[in-house]
């Protein structure tokens, strides 16, 4: 439907100047030949007042403002994943029992160990197991942590820590959340 501007109603041509007046200024000068008027038809005059229409671009961003607050609210009860990793390496391990005898607790806890075998091969009825000397259960004991692929350190330290890793993972989920 192509109209003139010459148009004897007063709605179209009403939206004409609202979008003639709100075009920028260069623009505006630009499509001001002095010579010949400028004639647009009914359809073009409404589509410039609309692209440049500043209450209808507000309205626009105001719409998406929108859409942009409700993704921002759906991300707060997304669940949310945090990792952590630490490494220390110890050069110098700190020892508690620098200067003291206290070291020498823990080496007879291989005595210990030694009377509960031994109690255990006196009191069971097998007549094949008896009790044995600390030595000998020292040396089976070292075979068999050999033999599992274990070494024992031999410091005099028993709390020493040389490599230290530590991992953990963490992952929280809102149940409930009322802005949403």
């Amino acid at each position: 439907m192509n109209r003139s501007v010459s148009h004897r109603s007063p709605a179209p041509l009403a939206v004409l100047l609202a979008g003639l007046l709100l075009l920028p200024g260069p623009v505006f000068a630009q499509m001001q030949p002095a010579t010949a008027p400028v004639t647009l038809t009914l359809d073009e005059a409404i589509q410039i007042a609309l692209v440049n229409n500043y209450t209808l671009r507000n309205s626009r961003l105001d719409v998406d403002e929108a859409r942009a607050q409700i993704r921002e609210a759906w991300g707060q009860v997304m669940p949310q994943v945090d990792a952590s990793s630490s490494y220390t390496r110890n050069v110098k391990s700190a020892n508690p029992f620098a200067g003291s005898a206290a070291g020498g607790i823990f080496s007879t806890l291989g005595f210990v160990d030694w009377l509960a075998f031994n109690e255990q091969a006196r009191t069971d009825d097998d007549p094949a197991t008896v009790p044995i000397a600390f030595g000998e259960f020292q040396d089976r004991r070292l075979r068999g942590l050999e033999d599992a692929g274990i070494q024992l350190s031999t410091g005099d330290n028993p709390f020493s820590v040389p490599n230290q890793f530590q991992n953990g993972i963490s992952i929280t989920q809102t149940l409930f959340s009322g802005s949403v």
